[in-house]
């Protein structure tokens, strides 16, 4: 859209709802001969609405003429991304209000009376258990079983959405101590299952020190966890610098350098081209009795690598074992 360059047509062209501000600006320009940046929008001859930015000064010429020169650009596609991501913020504002009414019902309302069912087996399974049959005990010891398998769930899905919605505070933090701190809360498991956890020396680094344990945490429960029968699992922990453009599963790298974590075990495996669904929420490549779980735990690991910036990746073969590899950004 053309027009001869005066300040009325200039004006002709702007959208109706903005007229008033573009004159105020301009003769606003005349007192304080500079041009503030203002947005608004123009209507073009197809009535198509187009979103422009300008600023600029006002020169006097050598004929006393007063003339505004600065420069005008067009940012409608500015305008619908940064719309857009308005309404994708918004979108997930909602979702994260969900999730904390969730938060609410998972651990109120949903173990309140799960609690009292567990009450009243447990008085039932004081009193009245030997009078069963054998079928009905056995039926009795699978509502055990089945309470205290949803209790679990709940308070993995629970840990699910605090990992989502927490706060998140970093801190210079060293692995090792996370290391060691996930092994004295997995004590009595590792002794019990005589897991062996073998690790070279891990760097200090810009972490959430609650979240990371809990990474740590959920990877070596599952190693133990999927270790095959009167085998115990071999748990390898290797630490290493890396350059981020050498790795393109680094997609968007926040930094130059990462550092690489493996978790190596020699567990029973899954088939590799399963690698991405075992972050699934509730998937489970595996439903044998033998292995229990809620198919949470990994989800978690997943989440808690993107609360810091990170990727968290899996590698496997059937009875060959798995790795899984974390990398952390080094923030400065």
């Amino acid at each position: 859209q053309s027009f001869k360059a005066n300040t009325t047509n200039f004006i002709k062209s702007v959208h109706p709802d903005d007229k008033y501000l573009v004159e105020n600006i301009i003769n606003k320009i005349i007192t304080d001969e500079d041009l503030p940046t203002i947005y608004y929008r123009v209507l073009t001859k197809n009535n198509e609405i187009r979103h422009f930015k300008s600023n600029g000064t006002l020169i006097t010429d050598r004929f006393k003429n007063k003339i505004i020169v600065g420069n005008t650009r067009d940012i409608s596609d500015e305008k619908i991304a940064k719309l857009d991501i308005e309404v994708r913020n918004m979108e997930l504002e909602q979702s994260n209000n969900e999730l904390i009414s969730f938060n609410y019902v998972a651990s109120h309302d949903l173990q309140e009376p799960l609690r009292k069912i567990q009450t009243f087996i447990s008085r039932f399974s004081e009193i009245d258990i030997k009078n069963l049959s054998q079928n009905g005990k056995g039926y009795f010891l699978k509502i055990e079983a089945s309470i205290v398998k949803m209790r679990e769930l709940i308070d993995d899905l629970l840990l699910y959405s605090r990992t989502s919605k927490s706060e998140k505070k970093f801190e210079l933090f060293d692995l090792n101590e996370t290391l060691e701190r996930t092994k004295q809360e997995l004590s009595q498991i590792i002794k019990d299952s005589r897991a062996t956890i073998l690790s070279n020396t891990m760097p200090t680094l810009m972490i959430i020190p609650f979240q990371m344990q809990q990474l740590f945490v959920n990877i070596i429960i599952n190693s133990i966890k999927y270790a095959k029968k009167d085998v115990p699992a071999i748990i390898k922990i290797e630490c290493t610098k890396i350059h981020a453009i050498d790795y393109p599963i680094l997609t968007k790298p926040v930094s130059e350098e990462y550092y690489e974590i493996s978790f190596a075990d020699n567990g029973i495996g899954f088939d590799e081209q399963y690698a991405d669904k075992v972050f699934i929420l509730f998937n489970r490549l595996i439903s044998d009795d033998d292995y229990q779980g809620s198919g949470i735990g990994l989800t978690i690991c997943k989440k808690i690598a993107e609360n810091h910036l990170g990727h968290l990746a899996a590698h496997s073969s059937i009875n060959d074992g798995s790795t899984f590899t974390l990398y952390l950004p080094v923030l400065k």
